[in-house]
């Protein structure tokens, strides 16, 4: 198993222009500059012209149901549908640990996603995340060649 972390750990990448460059800090500067240039946009003029030419999808009745208040049994079922054992977060729980005590947790939980409906806001912890990058080819030189996963905590 040691041998699999030594060999699975990344010691580097090439930047944007090409270069190699080693090391922790290196590879964390690579990947948030490869973040940033994909999740920024430069400002957008005009948007109110190609927005007046599209025609609303969502209904009133539609409208409704995505903006009603959270029901108990709403988040209950959805803590339910998911898989037990399947992909803890970085609080390194997974769904079985609120399906087993949603006796205790679920009321808290509830209140929790009504809050965040309600006010916008969430807990800074919660939206923690961890992003893991998984080689799509054996050796990675650059960042097009990792798949992006995110880990987040199970309440969010």
């Amino acid at each position: 198993m040691l041998v699999l972390r030594i060999r699975s750990r990344l010691v580097g990448l090439e930047d944007h222009g090409g270069t190699w460059k080693e090391g922790d800090q290196a590879v964390k500067d690579i990947a948030l500059e490869y973040f940033e240039g994909i999740f920024s946009s430069e400002r957008v003029a005009n948007v109110g012209t190609v927005l007046s030419c599209l025609s609303p999808r969502v209904s009133d009745a539609m409208n409704w149901f995505l903006t009603r208040p959270i029901s108990f049994t709403e988040v209950k079922y959805v803590v339910f549908q998911m898989p037990p054992e399947k992909a803890p977060g970085p609080d390194g729980m997974g769904a079985g640990f609120l399906q087993k005590y949603w006796s205790i947790v679920g009321p808290s939980l509830v209140d929790a996603v009504r809050s965040f409906c309600h006010s916008g806001h969430l807990l800074r912890g919660i939206n923690h995340t961890h992003i893991v990058l998984i080689p799509k080819v054996q050796c990675p030189m650059n960042m097009g060649q990792l798949r992006p996963i995110s880990l987040c905590n199970l309440v969010y």
